[in-house]
């Protein structure tokens, strides 16, 4: 009963943030994390954004063209270079009062193996729950209603947990730990979490809409490589600036939540 109690109590805390006095602030929170992320990243990775937008080009061209039929080509140029893409990213976001130069990324790139490993546990835990479905059902609603249910759980659930994993020391301890906080923080605020999942699911439907498409040009073959290559730049743009803005979000969240229940997630 108590621990009901708890959660209700919890639950009702979590609405707290949504009050116009503390969401404004949140929200000037996100946008400075989002401003000052986008600087560090144009100004150290200029290299690795170019690396990453031409495999991005690749992958719409391969796409297009069928240039690389085989699918283990595209998940080791594309799921790898993600997730070192989304590790220097929330390296960036990451509420640290460390100054954020090389020497920064250098001293926690050693965190990498572990980054990975607490992502993958994750997907382990859930992936194979939404592939039994998929493959008993396959149809167009039962898709639909899994991405969903991916953006509304999963996502927020792998951004904690890795933030959760970079404050740490980085031991194999602390994987399992900063799953275990992930899960606490949660099913403690939900109300929270569930109304990130909708935004980033509102985020999710509107880069499908606006998201300029490859065209097929029978003649002037030139054309069509430059008049792509700037779509595809349009893409890259829009993806990696919404990214950036989401997880300043779940960021400027999760250090709130954190601070507020400190002895939830450190005993």
């Amino acid at each position: 009963m108590n621990q009901l109690n708890n959660l209700t109590s919890s639950w009702k805390k979590s609405f707290d943030f949504f009050k116009w006095s503390d969401l404004k602030i949140s929200l000037f929170i996100t946008l400075n994390t989002f401003i000052r992320t986008s600087k560090i990243l144009f100004k150290n990775f200029k290299h690795v954004l170019c690396f990453f937008f031409l495999l991005y080009l690749l992958n719409n061209i391969n796409n297009s063209f069928n240039i690389f039929p085989y699918i283990w080509i595209k998940f080791t140029f594309l799921f790898i270079s993600f997730i070192v893409f989304f590790f220097i990213i929330l390296l960036t976001i990451r509420p640290s009062t460390d100054v954020k130069n090389t020497e920064y990324y250098l001293n926690n790139f050693k965190k990498l193996p572990g980054f990975v490993a607490t992502i993958s546990i994750i997907a382990f835990i859930f992936t194979p729950k939404f592939l039994s479905v998929y493959f008993t059902y396959m149809n167009f609603f039962i898709i639909n209603v899994l991405i969903f249910i991916l953006i509304l759980i999963l996502t927020p659930l792998l951004v904690t947990a890795s933030l959760f994993f970079l404050d740490s020391e980085g031991t194999i301890k602390d994987i399992f730990k900063a799953i275990l906080n992930s899960l606490k923080m949660m099913f403690f605020s939900y109300p929270i979490f569930l109304v990130l999942g909708i935004t980033s699911m509102a985020a999710y439907k509107l880069c499908l809409t606006i998201q300029p498409k490859m065209i097929s040009i029978s003649t002037l073959f030139y054309i069509q490589i430059i008049f792509n290559l700037i779509l595809t730049g349009i893409e890259f743009i829009l993806f990696t600036t919404i990214s950036i803005l989401f997880l300043s979000l779940i960021s400027t969240f999760y250090l709130k939540i954190k601070h507020n229940n400190h002895k939830r997630f450190f005993k």
